[in-house]
């Protein structure tokens, strides 16, 4: 458009951090953006034609400095360059979070003092004969519906799982109405833990407890991964860059971190997404809608509703909203199941 477009973003430097880049001209969009460690970090408008320098000596890509006329860079950087990419196209927001997942997924190792964490609101143990048992400290009551989910032993994980039918009356269900532990969690942070596979692709909730409030892990329809809580007086859904495969056993950690204002999912030990998430955590209205739905969602009625046809190997609950390195040992911990009878 005849002159620069300065994009000044939100984020200062410090000397000494790292920090990852992605900085993107949307000629379509007439917008120059740019993301700084994964997050969105400004926009402006950018109509008009791009100009290339009136030189042809400054035709070049300076790393570590820019582009002059001579054969020296100019504005030389004193530090470090651990990445240098270009791009045949205006990457979009999701596409800059996956490169940025990349590079701190790739330097990611647990610290070794975090174990595994103890889920002390709720731990289901399917039994042989079709209903369940909470084996954690709260050790809440796990009433069903209708028709009991099949229990036999999974040949992977080696423990008894629950398969489900997807009708409304083929669940579990936890009530938290009374629970004060589970509702101070909700309020205060939490995490939810489950190893489940679906036949299908349509919307459902392997483990949740949302009506117009409340939260729950969530397939959407196609098969996104998503977790969805209601804070600030609205969902907060975190989309996953995970699809799920019919057939594929997933391990999710859906995390609300309130004292971070964030939500998290990890899937199979790996960042998954985030999203921001300031105010107040808020109920369902409708206290008969106060319970978790394992194999669906809660609902009113009493009944399931995007019922789950599939199956669930684990299904949890934790009082504090979990780290990295936690949920990371959380999968860890299931893979090494996977290996305990060979």
């Amino acid at each position: 458009g005849g002159s620069y477009k300065t994009l000044k973003s939100s984020v200062t430097a410090k000397a000494g951090e790292y920090y990852h880049v992605v900085a993107v001209y949307d000629k379509d969009a007439a917008k120059v953006r740019m993301f700084v460690n994964g997050a969105p970090a400004g926009e402006l408008a950018a109509s008009g034609a791009f100009a290339f320098p009136s030189k042809t000596a400054a035709h070049w890509f300076a790393i570590g400095g820019d582009a002059s006329i001579g054969t020296n860079a100019q504005y030389a950087l004193d530090g470090e360059v651990c990445v240098a990419r270009m791009y045949a196209h205006a990457l979009t927001r999701d596409e800059a979070w996956l490169l940025f997942d990349d590079i701190k997924t790739a330097n990611y190792t647990p610290d070794p003092s975090v174990v595994a964490p103890v889920a002390s609101l709720f731990d289901v143990t399917f039994n042989e004969d079709g209903t369940a048992t909470d084996v954690s400290a709260n050790q809440t009551t796990i009433s069903q519906g209708t028709t009991l989910p099949k229990v036999a032993m999974n040949d992977t994980y080696h423990r008894l799982s629950a398969t489900f039918d997807g009708t409304t009356q083929c669940f579990y269900r936890i009530d938290y109405a009374q629970d004060d532990a589970i509702k101070q969690a909700m309020q205060n942070g939490f995490a939810l833990e489950t190893i489940y596979r679906t036949e299908n692709l349509k919307d459902v909730c392997p483990l949740s407890a949302q009506e117009s409030g409340g939260a729950g892990i969530e397939q959407a329809t196609g098969g996104q991964l998503q977790f969805w809580c209601r804070v600030g007086g609205g969902y907060k859904t975190v989309k996953t860059n995970v699809t799920v495969e019919t057939g594929r056993y997933y391990h999710v950690v859906a995390i609300y971190d309130k004292e971070n204002e964030m939500c998290r999912v990890y899937v199979d030990g790996q960042p998954a997404g985030e999203v921001a998430a300031a105010g107040s955590f808020g109920f369902p209205p409708k206290t008969e809608a106060h319970w978790f739905g394992i194999g669906g969602d809660a609902h009113p009625s009493g009944a399931a509703q995007f019922c789950l046809t599939g199956e669930i190997v684990v299904a949890r609950m934790y009082d504090h909203a979990l780290s990295r390195d936690e949920a990371y040992r959380l999968y860890e911990k299931a893979e090494q199941s996977k290996q305990a009878a060979e």
